[in-house]
């Protein structure tokens, strides 16, 4: 009769699906962290004094798409946000910063992320279809999804690997 001890074996494999599981984890995370990055770099801040008359409806015309919302800056850009739950809600964040804080909210999001589990990008913002139809000339013309999708593109194959390497 031949025996064999498949312990060392055993072990070694589930040390390897952990780091796997991890390294996985991370290539998802950072990658959904760069899709939400390079989304709120392309949208455009406004301007509350070149553009005070459209600031002002935020809070003094109820037919306005932007009714309800403070006439401050950097909504559209603090707009944006990951979720894991398919949940399509409104996030609200202001001033220069905005972007900033957005992306340490999807940052905070992706915290809980398990393997399989679908990331979701959003801006449920009243106006960002309009920004993506080039109301705003500091889109260039190109809106917010083609940009970011090429230089996500671009990343998912050139980079994703180092995503699960560096994780």
């Amino acid at each position: 009769m031949i025996t064999c001890d498949t312990a060392a074996l055993l072990a070694d494999l589930d040390k390897f699906h952990k780091e796997a599981t991890r390294k996985m984890k991370g290539m998802a995370r950072e990658f959904a962290e760069s899709v939400a990055f390079v989304a709120i770099e392309n949208t455009p801040i406004g301007d509350s004094i070149a553009n005070s008359r459209w600031y002002k409806e935020r809070s003094t015309n109820p037919s306005n798409q932007s009714y309800g919302l403070q006439p401050i800056e950097g909504f559209a850009k603090g707009s944006w946000r990951a979720d894991l739950d398919g949940s399509l809600e409104m996030q609200e964040f202001y001033t220069a910063t905005a972007g900033a804080m957005a992306l340490s909210s999807v940052k905070a999001s992706l915290g809980d992320y398990k393997l399989g589990d679908k990331i979701m990008i959003s801006n449920y913002g009243p106006y960002i279809e309009s920004l993506e139809n080039n109301y705003s000339p500091k889109t260039r013309g190109e809106g917010i999804v083609k940009p970011t999708m090429d230089t996500i593109w671009r990343t998912y194959q050139m980079k994703l690997d180092d995503y699960y390497n560096q994780s």
